[in-house]
């Protein structure tokens, strides 16, 4: 017996051992399978820190932890992590994993994990990593590949998620949602044919937004699931069922058949397991957050319904909520009033198979706010084809009441609103302009509006306000506003708004703008950010956040005739700007706009683009006069990158440019976008300390470049190929005459000709530098005369911090040996020949500058017609992606959505081909007027 004993004692530390030390023996196995197998499954980069093997976490199988997972995207989710997991438990039957084939999973643990879930505007999705079998392939002989196949076979019985967080961001339907620290547990077994499977699920803040509205913000969500599971048949039994929303719980039953034909039919019927009016107040977040608990409420609430139908490519399940409030109110304690008497009855109807027939009807919603009611009725059919809507809006309410009755921390508000809105018939009849078969009477008054509240930039201010409404048109008859130190005085008329209301039509509006002043900074920063100029508790003017893109809605077409006294943007201050801004198609458009600005005036026309967000553009044409150059540099920091030389310079400029370029999202352009040309004069110019004029100082042995005025200046300037390029003009300094030409990129590097004409005694009647540049001359036999003047040429080139400069003077004699043969007979005939080639050269130098002009306004043209044709490309591009992520965003289920991508694919490669035949066509025009502009060019200088 003791020998027994000893022989199973020493069995069981055998085993032990064995169980101990074969997860490290394992260990570099198991490492390089799961290496090879996230590799050749994953169309990603996955990695973890470590992993680890253990038989006795969850005896009696063999638990594998994977530590620090994590997954990122490639190619366009190149900087986007789909998922990082702390850490990554699998367990699976120890024969089985001994074995390395058909590997039994036994449960999944996933500790702590962050994933972001995105999809692009063209459908792409980050978690669509899974690389597509290739099924091309047949094979023609059996062929044995169990050993390079790692099969699995699924027996879980559980599954785990602890203190997750999801984010997910939908950019073709424009959607968002948020998980935090979600919690997630599915038990029972799935490798049987008929199972109980129990969920459960916690969120602690669920936040969901469609539209740009958020619908559902930081809502508690619960959810619990007693399913008896037909896995064999796939037929799913909901018994006890649940889902909470904050307090309101809908209890669900019924069941989900999912056949092998591919379709999902659901038969469920659900309703709230607590009748009370409070629940539904729950999910309202300005109330949930403020004392709840303390709430006291009245009434009854009944919300019932159904789902029912299938998922098929065509069809979703149909969906109807009945929902009523009876005789509810609620009311804070510590509040002087109530809201009472509210009455709800609400009916809703989506047919999942005629998505035509859904309706909603809102028989009836009453609400008296401390005294002031509020009635409202709609119904809504055919939403689809033609949608008719009739219903009624009535309000009588003083603002202040909301305060006696919700508490609303820092917020003051107060005014008075009348409403009295009534309205019937179909959309068609608007659309046919057959205004007397809808009706569409009623007003709305605001009189002394104040709200200011820590959501809102600076406190809004509506002292006045009337809307009139009528089948044709709205008809603002007064609009009087302020915002902070902006106000806003508005009137005009809307058309095509209901067809905007009801069926994303496009809204017109015919409007006169009129204010004192607008302070557009204070509408894009946050609160406790000081502004820019315009502001008086602006402290500095680099405290300002940096700006962005602004997008600019497609559905609004409106033409605002524009009379602002003073408008204050980034750092500029306007005044007096007077002219038509039209919004339209995802565009600000300027006509003639006129204003004051930068101790000047200006004359602007042109456009800002946010049609393609991720290239926004802006392309305008202005005449400017008596424009500060500093102040001018101050306001627009490009000017120091186009023209550096602008930062030592002072003055008054006049600027006439057009320009266009790309815009980055910090609405700074992007450089090597630019494209331009213009003109500018001034009566004189003063530089001090330029770098490129020390240096030419320098190589002439004079301070008297150090510190000039430039006068008379009139120039002309083409930007293109990250340059710019100055025609060749002619200026003074003093007593010199300088004539300049050449071209600088916005890397500063630089290359400018320069003819200078000085007199000596300027230079020093024994200058060393002019006295060496004589006598090299002398040793070539080049016998100049030294006169009066001295005629230079100066390259200078290099970096603009570092610049080079070469001298060489403008007088030649030509071949000296000839010259010097009979100098006093050829001196009557060079005379005559000098004074010949000076006519053919003013000649040449007019041909050439007419043909440079030719070539100048051809060029300008030509970039017209290109930016035409790119604009008129996008357009067509845009509306054929904004179609078909329509199309993909109608498809109600996963199949009809991938068949609606593969319409929309097409659909986006039919606009792509005419957008690219549309840039084309316009290349080549362009081109045609740059080589026509050529060959008149040359005519002119034969």
């Amino acid at each position: 017996m003791k020998k027994f004993f000893k022989i199973l004692l020493i069995t069981i530390v055998t085993l032990l051992v064995l169980l101990l030390v074969a997860p490290v023996l394992f260990k570099g196995k198991i490492i390089a399978l799961v290496n090879e197998q996230l590799e050749k499954n994953l169309h990603a980069k996955a990695s973890f820190s470590d992993i680890s093997l253990s038989f006795f976490r969850d005896i009696p199988n063999l638990s594998i932890r994977l530590e620090k997972l994590c997954v990122a995207g490639i190619d366009d989710f190149e900087k986007d992590t789909l998922a990082s997991i702390d850490a990554l438990d699998i367990s699976v039957n120890i024969a089985s994993a001994i074995k390395m084939e058909n590997i039994e999973i036994k449960r999944i643990g996933i500790t702590r994990p962050r994933i972001h879930a995105i999809v692009l505007s063209d459908g792409r999705a980050n978690w669509d990593i899974v690389p597509e079998s290739d099924t091309t392939e047949v094979a023609t002989t059996e062929e044995d590949t169990t050993s390079s196949e790692l099969n699995t076979r699924v027996a879980l019985k559980l599954f785990e998620i602890k203190e997750a967080f999801i984010q997910y961001n939908d950019q073709s339907a424009n959607m968002m949602a948020e998980l935090s620290n979600f919690n997630f547990t599915l038990s029972g077994d799935l490798g049987q044919d008929f199972s109980a499977i129990r969920i459960d699920s916690k969120t602690d803040a669920l936040t969901f937004g469609m539209d740009g509205i958020t619908y559902l913000n930081q809502v508690a969500l619960g959810l619990h699931f007693d399913v008896d599971a037909n896995l064999k048949e796939s037929i799913y039994t909901l018994n006890e069922n649940s889902v909470s929303l904050n307090d309101l719980t809908l209890t669900f039953n019924g069941d989900v058949a999912m056949p092998e034909s591919g379709d999902i039919i659901t038969n469920l019927n659900y309703a709230t397991s607590n009748t009370s009016f409070k629940t539904l107040l729950s999910l309202i977040p300005a109330i949930y957050l403020s004392d709840f608990s303390d709430l006291t409420t009245t009434g009854k609430l009944q919300l019932q319904g159904s789902v029912s139908g299938a998922v098929t490519e065509t069809t979703t399940p149909s969906v109807d909520v009945n929902l009523r409030v009876e005789n509810a109110s609620f009311s804070y304690p510590d509040l002087p009033k109530s809201a009472s008497d509210i009455q709800m009855d609400v009916q809703v109807h989506y047919d999942g198979v005629q998505n035509d027939n859904t309706t909603v009807d809102v028989n009836r919603f009453h609400l008296n706010m401390g005294g002031n009611p509020v009635d409202m009725t709609l119904n809504l059919k055919t939403p689809i084809s033609d949608p008719f809507t009739n219903g009624s809006l009535h309000i009588n309410l003083d603002l202040a009441s909301i305060l006696d009755i919700i508490p609303l921390e820092k917020t003051t508000l107060r005014g008075t609103i009348t409403t009295h809105l009534d309205w019937m018939g179909k959309l068609s009849s608007i659309e046919n302009e057959q205004y007397e078969e809808f009706k569409a009477d009623g007003s709305i008054q605001v009189a002394n509006l104040y709200y200011n509240s820590p959501d809102v930039p600076k406190a809004f201010e509506l002292s006045e306000s009337k809307i009139t409404f009528s089948p044709k048109q709205v008809q603002i008859a007064s609009f009087n506003a302020k915002l902070g130190s902006s106000d806003f005085r508005l009137q005009g008329q809307l058309s095509n708004f209901i067809s905007y209301a009801l069926k994303d039509g496009i809204v017109s509006g015919e409007l006169v703008l009129a204010s004192n002043t607008m302070n557009l900074n204070e509408l894009m920063l946050s609160e406790d950010t000081d502004t820019p100029p315009g502001n008086e508790s602006a402290t500095t003017e680099d405290s300002s956040e940096p700006l962005e893109v602004i997008e600019v809605p497609k559905n609004i077409n409106f033409r605002f005739q524009s009379d602002i006294g003073t408008l204050y943007y980034d750092q500029l201050e306007i005044t007096n700007l007077m002219g038509l801004i039209e919004i339209k198609e995802g565009r600000v458009l300027l006509n003639q706009v006129k204003m004051n600005l930068l101790d000047g005036e200006m004359k602007l026309s042109g456009e800002y683009n946010t049609q393609d967000m991720l290239n926004p553009l802006v392309d305008f044409s202005f005449e400017a006069n008596h424009l500060d150059i500093q102040k001018s540099l101050k306001a627009f920091d490009i000017l120091g990158t186009i023209a550096p030389i602008a930062k030592q310079a002072t003055g008054n400029i006049s600027l006439g440019m057009s320009y266009s370029s790309l815009l980055m999202q910090d609405m700074n352009p992007v450089i090597k976008s630019i494209a331009g040309d213009g003109h500018l004069s001034s009566q004189q110019i003063g530089i001090k300390g330029a770098s490129s004029l020390k240096a030419i100082g320098k190589a002439l042995k004079t301070d008297a470049l150090n510190d000039v005025v430039l006068k008379n200046i009139n120039l002309s300037f083409q930007i293109q190929n990250g340059s710019l390029q100055v025609q060749p003009f002619e200026t003074q300094i003093g007593t010199m005459a300088l004539r300049v030409g050449g071209e600088q990129t916005f890397e500063n590097l630089l290359n400018y000709d320069i003819d200078l004409m000085a007199p000596r005694s300027l230079l020093g009647m024994e200058n060393p530098t002019v006295n060496n540049l004589y006598s090299q001359a002398a040793s070539k036999g080049l016998n100049l005369e030294r006169s009066e003047t001295i005629n230079l040429a100066i390259k200078l080139t290099g970096a603009m911090a570092d610049p080079k400069v070469s001298l060489d003077l403008k007088q030649s004699l030509g071949n000296p040996a000839e010259n010097l043969k009979d100098a006093v007979k050829e001196n009557v005939s060079a005379a005559v020949t000098a004074k010949k080639e000076e006519v053919k050269a003013d000649a040449k130098a007019e041909a050439r500058k007419e043909a440079d002009k030719i070539l100048r306004e051809a060029e300008a043209q030509a970039r017209t017609v290109r930016s035409e044709g790119k604009r008129a490309a996008d357009a067509v591009r845009s509306e054929s992606n904004t179609n078909a992520n329509k199309l993909v965003q109608q498809a109600t289920n996963p199949v009809s959505r991938k068949a609606a991508q593969v319409s929309a694919d097409r659909m986006r490669d039919e606009g792509n081909r005419k957008a690219d035949g549309i840039e084309r066509e316009s290349n080549e025009k362009a081109d045609r007027i740059l080589r026509e502009a050529r060959t008149k060019a040359d005519r002119l200088l034969q």
